[in-house]
């Protein structure tokens, strides 16, 4: 029992004494944990197609010349500037992007005297994010504010007479895609995104005195590819 005990003794002091001189010699410890892999602002670009099946309808028009539908449609793109914080697997992140679009459509109305031609030529949007982090992966989701500028056109062949109308509108936007970091500061992206807004009021004014009010609305449904650069 007493040599079992002087055996340990000496181990313990041949351990202690080997830690010691391993840090005399300012050997490396254990690598610290990684940072988080999503973490920081970040800025990027986007483009891909959009489309409104709606036609920017107008929704409260009875016999007036609006009310046909057909589904505009378009390309997109534009820039977004964002910021993520990681907490484990759970990603937070805030998001504001700007578009131009030409989304655009012209269909005849149900009376059969009037041409409709309604177009999108810019949006943005400032959203929340919640996302899991997969490795490289990052699934998200995200939802906000949205706010649209819309051009409308009616051509009155009766009266050869052309009517225009246009406004900035506020809705609001919900999405998500998926993300993937090709190095420490690149990454690509995968997102679809919707934006809806009220039924909006307004005026469509001619050369002439002459004036109507229609009420429309949009539905813009958007696909886009992207690349994001972290900082």
């Amino acid at each position: 029992m007493r040599n079992f005990l002087k055996l340990l003794l000496g181990a313990a002091c041949c351990c202690g004494a080997t830690g010691a001189i391993a840090a005399d010699m300012g050997l490396p410890s254990a690598p610290p944990a990684p940072p988080p892999l999503w973490t920081g602002l970040y800025v990027g670009a986007n483009g891909g197609g959009a489309w409104d099946p709606t036609g920017g309808r107008n929704t409260n028009c009875g016999s007036a010349c609006t009310a046909a539908e057909t589904a505009l449609a378009g390309a997109a793109g534009g820039l977004q500037l964002g910021y993520n914080y990681q907490l484990g697997v759970m990603v937070l992140g805030a998001e504001a992007e700007f578009s131009a679009s030409s989304l655009r459509g012209s269909y005849p109305a149900l009376d059969g005297i009037d041409t409709l031609t309604t177009s999108v030529d810019y949006f943005g949007t400032v959203t929340g994010k919640l996302g899991v982090a997969v490795g490289r992966l990052l699934i998200y989701g995200k939802g906000g504010a949205a706010w649209t500028h819309t051009n409308n056109s009616d051509f009155d062949t009766v009266e050869n007479l052309t009517f225009t109308s246009n406004y900035w509108q506020m809705g609001w936007t919900v999405g998500g895609g998926a993300e993937y970091a090709l190095s420490p500061n690149w990454s690509v992206k995968l997102e679809y995104a919707a934006i809806e807004t009220p039924n909006k009021s307004t005026t469509f004014a001619s050369p002439t005195p002459l004036f109507f009010t229609a009420v429309m609305h949009q539905q813009i449904n958007q696909v886009t590819v992207g690349v994001n650069y972290r900082f």
